[in-house]
């Protein structure tokens, strides 16, 4: 038998050249294995705030429950509240063996609400409407395939230069996946324009 605990422990992690960091306090983990090697715990984090260059937020990690099975690692349960909407979290890690990488299988719920976008990032222009986005994660070590759908509700943009000037964007949706340092949108993909609807699809190369 064998266990873990962690009350209230904190970390911070920058990665510079990205720009990219995060604080977390508040770390909450209890593991227990038992006879048979299987592990079961919990985890929780009462205070991240995650950095993207400009970007600033600031989120907690309800406690959830995860296994440790055979080298496999299912995560089941947790919600990551951000002050601009909540993220469900769950699937599972492979971990790795000898010669080969780890790999994963792990799935994303949000709700984004567009109003509060600013407080992450105060370049952004005025926002409105609710945005519902699903990921899917699998792949092995670190080049992943990504799937998404993106779905807007009653989006709009307020922008102030000589004149206000609101866009209405509607119930745009963006299909797709994300492979190799390419984006490929499906063509049921559409966004408003002109008091209508345009279908759009096709790849886009990150690398």
């Amino acid at each position: 038998l064998g266990s873990v605990q962690l009350i209230d422990a904190s970390t911070h992690l920058t990665m510079a050249p990205l720009g990219l960091g995060s604080v977390v306090s508040g770390l909450n983990l209890e593991f227990r294995q038992d006879h048979e090697g299987t592990g079961h715990g919990r985890l929780d984090v009462g205070g991240i705030e995650l950095l993207f260059g400009a970007v600033r937020e600031q989120a907690s990690l309800g406690s959830g429950t995860f296994t440790l099975d055979k080298g496999v690692v299912s995560l089941e349960g947790y919600e990551l509240t951000m002050n601009t909407g909540r993220v469900g979290l769950g699937g599972m890690v492979v971990l790795p063996r000898l010669g080969e990488p780890f790999s994963y299988s792990l799935s994303a719920e949000a709700g984004i609400d567009l109003a509060r976008l600013r407080e992450a990032w105060a370049r952004l222009p005025e926002l409105e409407g609710v945005v519902d986005a699903r990921v899917q994660a699998t792949g092995k070590g670190f080049d992943p395939r990504l799937s998404f759908s993106v779905q807007a509700r009653d989006a709009r943009v307020h922008v102030v230069k000589r004149r206000p000037l609101t866009f209405e964007l509607g119930e745009p949706s963006l299909i797709g996946y994300y492979e190799s340092g390419e984006v490929i949108l499906a063509k049921e993909s559409s966004v408003a324009w002109g008091g209508g609807q345009i279908r759009v699809g096709g790849r886009l190369s990150l690398s």
